[in-house]
C-alpha cells in the first residue's frame, strides 16, 4: 500500500511559478504516505529528508524536529496573501480571448480563495467595499503602496494612515520650499561703496499667500504642472521635454539643469572677429559668422520677426557641439544676400533663437560650398595650412577585346533546346542578375 501512496521527490525552487501550489499538493501526498506506512516508531523527519532534494534540505538543515521543518518550509513556500490585492484581482479579472465560460468561472473561483471571505454583517461588508474602492481610487501611488504592505487593513486604519501620509507629503514640500528660498537669496554686492540692503519685513498677508501657493503645488501633477490627475490621463505622458529631451514631462516642470549658458560661453572667444564679416540680407546690414563646422546657415529669429520676412515652417532638430545639446529650429526663410561684390538669390537660412547664435547670421557649409576656396587671414607665424580631400580617381575603362585580332568574326551557333525545368531555372537566374544590376536587358 505504501508504494501506491509514495510521493515523488520534492524539488521546487521557492521563486518558481506556482511554488506554493506545488508545495501544498506535495505535502498533502506526503501526509497520505505517512498514514499508510506500517513502521513502528517512524522518524518522520528522516522520512521527509529522503523525499526532498538537496537544495530543499539546506532550508531545514538546522531544524531538530519534523514540525519545525514543516513550519519552516510553509513559511518559505506559502507567502502571506494580501486580502485587498486579492479582491482587486478578483474584481478586475476579465474573460480572455478564446477562454471558455467554464474556464473563466474556474479562474474566478481560484482567485476568490485568497480573498478571505467570511460571514460578516451588512455594515462590515459595506466597510470592506468602501475600503477596497478607497485604495483602488487613490491618485497617489506611493500612498497605495504603503497601504498594500499590510495584509489585513480596516477602513478606519486605511483612512488614518493615508491622511497622515498626505499631511507628511505636504509638510515635506514646505521644508523644500523654505530651503529653496534660503538658497536663492540675493548676493551681497562686491562694490565697497554700495549701500547695504535695508531690512525688509514680510507682511502677514504675503506669508499667508505663500502658504496657499505651497498647498496649491501639492495638488499639481509632477509631469505637466496642471491639477493632479491619474498618470494614465496625463497630457505629458507621451510628450518630450524641450529642455532635457526626455519623454514623459513638459519643459515647465523639468528639473534638469540647462546647459545652454555653458555652451554659449564656449563659442564666444575674442578671435572670432577674424571670421565675422559684414553682410547684407534683404537690404539689411548684419554681421555674419563663417562657420565651417555648421552644415546649414542660420539667422536670428528676432531679426526675421523684426523685418516681417516671410517664414516657411519646418521642425528639424539641430544638434550643437555635443549630441545632448539640441534645439528644434523655428522654420526658415529664403533671402537675397549681398556679400563683397557677389549676389546670391534665394539662399535658405534656418531660424534659430538668439541664445544659440553668437552672431546675427551663421554661414555654414551649404553657403561656403558654393565657392572653390575660402581664405581667412589669421596673421599667424606658421605658413598657410591647406586642407583638401582626395579627388575622385579618373581611370579610363579598359578595352575588353584588346586581345582579339582585327580579322576575327563572331561564331553563329544555334539555340539549344532546354527542358522546362532548365528554362525556368535560367529565367530565374537572369531575372536575379537584372535585379542586381549585373546585366541589363538588350
Amino acid at each position: 500500500m505504501d508504494r501506491i501512496f509514495r510521493p515523488e521527490k520534492f524539488d521546487i525552487e521557492p521563486t518558481a511559478p506556482q511554488a506554493a501550489e506545488h508545495w501544498q499538493h506535495w505535502y498533502e501526498t506526503f501526509n497520505n504516505f505517512i498514514s499508510v506506512v506500517s513502521v513502528d516508531n517512524l522518524d518522520t523527519k528522516k522520512l521527509l529528508i529522503n523525499y526532498i532534494s538537496p537544495a530543499v534540505y539546506q532550508m531545514i538543515l538546522d531544524k531538530e524536529t519534523f514540525d519545525e521543518a514543516i513550519q519552516t518550509l510553509n513559511g518559505i513556500y506559502i507567502q502571506p496573501k494580501n486580502e485587498m490585492f486579492a479582491r482587486h484581482r478578483l474584481a478586475t479579472c476579465k474573460q480572455e480571448q478564446g477562454q471558455s465560460i467554464d474556464a473563466y468561472m474556474q479562474k474566478l473561483r481560484i482567485l476568490s480563495k485568497d480573498c478571505n471571505f467570511k460571514a460578516v454583517t451588512a455594515e462590515q461588508h459595506r466597510e470592506e467595499a468602501i475600503r477596497d474602492s478607497f485604495i483602488n481610487g487613490l491618485v497617489s501611488n506611493s500612498i497605495r503602496k504603503r497601504l498594500l504592505k499590510k495584509t489585513v487593513l480596516s477602513l478606519k486604519d486605511a483612512f488614518e494612515e493615508a491622511r497622515l501620509l498626505e499631511h507628511a507629503y505636504q509638510h515635506s514640500l514646505q521644508y523644500e520650499s523654505s530651503q529653496q528660498e534660503t538658497n536663492c537669496a540675493a548676493t551681497t554686492p562686491t562694490n565697497s561703496s554700495a549701500s547695504p540692503l535695508p531690512n525688509v519685513t514680510i507682511p502677514q498677508s504675503a506669508s499667508n499667500s505663500h502658504t496657499h501657493e505651497i498647498n496649491a503645488l501639492a495638488s499639481k501633477c509632477y509631469f505637466c504642472g496642471r491639477v493632479k490627475h491619474p498618470r494614465s490621463r496625463c497630457p505629458a505622458r507621451e510628450a518630450t521635454c524641450n529642455q532635457c529631451f526626455k519623454k514623459g514631462h513638459f519643459q515647465r516642470v523639468c528639473k534638469s539643469r540647462s546647459s545652454t549658458v555653458s555652451a554659449i560661453a564656449t563659442v564666444q572667444p575674442l578671435n572670432l572677429n577674424k571670421s565675422t564679416i559684414p553682410i547684407c540680407i534683404n537690404n539689411v546690414q548684419l554681421k555674419a559668422l563663417v562657420d565651417t563646422g555648421s552644415c546649414e546657415s542660420y539667422i536670428s529669429t528676432r531679426i526675421s520677426k523684426k523685418h516681417k520676412w516671410q517664414t516657411c515652417s519646418s521642425g528639424n532638430r539641430i544638434f550643437m557641439a555635443s549630441t545632448h545639446l539640441s534645439r528644434i529650429n523655428q522654420g526658415h526663410i529664403y533671402a537675397n544676400i549681398r556679400l563683397k561684390n557677389e549676389r546670391y538669390e534665394g539662399v535658405k537660412l534656418s531660424l534659430l533663437d538668439n541664445l544659440f547664435l553668437c552672431s546675427d547670421v551663421i554661414l555654414g557649409l551649404d553657403f561656403i560650398s558654393l565657392h572653390q576656396n575660402l581664405f581667412i587671414p589669421f596673421d599667424g607665424q606658421k605658413p598657410s595650412l591647406c586642407l583638401s580631400t582626395l579627388q575622385p580617381a579618373r581611370v579610363e575603362a579598359p578595352n575588353l577585346f584588346s586581345n582579339l585580332s582585327p580579322n576575327c568574326t563572331p561564331v553563329d551557333t544555334k539555340s539549344r533546346r532546354y527542358s522546362i525545368p532548365d528554362r525556368k531555372f535560367i529565367e530565374k537566374e537572369i531575372q536575379q542578375l537584372i535585379k542586381d544590376e549585373i546585366i541589363e536587358p538588350s
